[in-house]
């Protein structure tokens, strides 16, 4: 099982002990607008009430590859990125099904290649030795039907080694016939479908961002680390720093690991200054050790002295991208 599909299961085993069964029976709605109502409606049908971890669910979510803290999320807020994460591997798995594997042949009898699939057959005999009939015709020609294995017989006239095939027949290396799909045109299906599979799920993750309150925003952005694709949600995230709603703004900034995951560096850097300067903790924000940079710590710096400049208090969280402040007073 893949790390995702053991976060999925650690999530759900969480909401399952919150929960009655008939609530959970919402959350398996993939009818796109049935998901929706369900998505709104979470509030009312798992309530709002603080998910309070035990030792044993910690040690467990650490298991599964979930080391961020969960401590500020709420029932419903679970239930949401639950319901998200399900339709997310459900509509995944619909595109790599749709495709080929590599060299698997397709209609009418003709293999990927281009060379007949065994057992297909055109008009014409197919030998594996050589009957030369009176009159053999000169190597390179063909009469109508005969397909060569080394030699074709055929009423009256012989193919010899190396003979061109005749009109419908196959060879190795040949092109396919009307119907065939070459392994290249699987390939790009299946890409196809890919691609289609990927754009119904970030649609829908931004059509419920879109649609949805603050609570329901706060939601989705708690879901984007164990959804699949995530360079395909980053615009979301990074237009999501944008909120004025604390809450929000929280939700894509502190305990949330995809930042550090996947957005580009101007876009990480201006998200850990605006927390400087909204006064969300800095400390919350995961894996920033591993994202600064002498951009970001430059950027800090011009802060701490626009704060000074103004009269104003230095933010105590700014230490760990400059170390310690000095004190007031202090060189």
């Amino acid at each position: 099982m893949s790390e995702t599909g053991a976060q999925q299961l650690q999530l759900e085993q969480l909401l399952r002990d919150r929960s009655s069964s008939g609530a959970l029976e919402s959350l398996a709605e993939l009818d796109r607008e049935r998901f929706l109502a369900a998505f709104s409606s979470a509030s009312r049908k798992f309530g709002k009430k603080a998910l309070l971890l035990d030792d044993a669910e910690r040690r467990a979510l650490h298991a599964a590859g979930i080391t961020w803290s969960l401590e500020g999320w709420s029932t419903d807020e679970l239930a949401r990125v639950v319901a998200l994460a399900r339709i997310a591997t459900h509509l995944r798995p619909a595109a790599s099904d749709a495709s080929l594997a590599p060299g698997a042949a397709a209609a009418s009898g003709v293999a990927a290649s281009g060379a007949m699939a065994p057992g297909a057959a055109t008009s014409g005999a197919v030998t594996s030795g050589a009957a030369a009939a009176s009159g053999a015709m000169a190597p390179g020609a063909a009469t109508s039907g005969a397909v060569t294995s080394g030699a074709a017989v055929t009423s009256g006239a012989a193919v010899t080694s190396g003979a061109a095939a005749a009109s419908g027949a196959v060879t190795s290396g040949a092109a396919a016939a009307s119907g065939a799909v070459t392994s290249g045109a699987a390939a790009a299906s299946g890409a196809a479908a890919s691609g289609a599979a990927a754009d119904a799920m970030v649609d829908l993750v931004r059509e419920c961002y879109a649609r949805g309150d603050n609570r329901e925003r706060s939601a989705v952005l708690r879901a984007l680390p164990f959804l699949p694709g995530g360079a395909e949600l980053v615009p979301l995230a990074v237009e999501s720093c944008r909120s004025s709603v604390d809450t929000v703004f929280g939700a894509i900034c502190c305990d949330n690991p995809f930042p550090a995951d996947h957005f580009p560096e101007g876009s990480f850097c201006q998200m850990v200054i605006k927390a400087l300067f909204t006064g969300t903790p800095v400390a919350r924000i995961v894996g920033l050790r591993g994202r600064t940079t002498p951009e970001l710590v430059r950027m800090a710096g011009d802060f701490a002295s626009e704060r000074r400049a103004a009269g104003r208090a230095i933010p105590d969280d700014l230490q760990l991208l400059l170390g310690p402040t000095p004190s007031r007073g202090e060189t």
